[in-house]
């Protein structure tokens, strides 16, 4: 539950930042993605704390700017090159930061 309402509060100052004064309209940067084969995985900011047995599944082969959507696989919108990441039942775990962070496909 605290996790959710850390989430909402983070995206609503997300939202805020990219609000500029003055300004009528709102320009949204896309959400921290990564595009695995023909999927793509939004961040949800979520820490996985156990990890399936096996091997790492692949790895961030290529870093596009952070308002870009990845359009290759193996690619990513935030600064994570080269780093690893395993396959889960309902998404990736990519590693960031010392962390295993929650990716969803949407």
């Amino acid at each position: 539950m605290k996790k959710r309402i850390l989430m909402i509060l983070m995206l609503l100052m997300l939202f805020a930042a990219c609000y500029p004064a003055g300004s009528k309209t709102v320009e949204v940067q896309p959400a921290p993605a990564v595009l695995i084969g023909k999927y793509t995985y939004y961040w949800t900011g979520i820490e996985v704390k156990e990890l399936p047995e096996g091997a790492v599944s692949g790895r961030i082969g290529s870093v596009v700017p952070e308002t870009v959507v990845p359009t290759h696989s193996d690619e990513a919108n935030i600064d994570c090159l080269d780093a690893p990441y395993i396959y889960l039942d309902d998404g990736i775990a990519l590693y960031l930061n010392g962390q295993w962070i929650f990716f969803r496909p949407e």
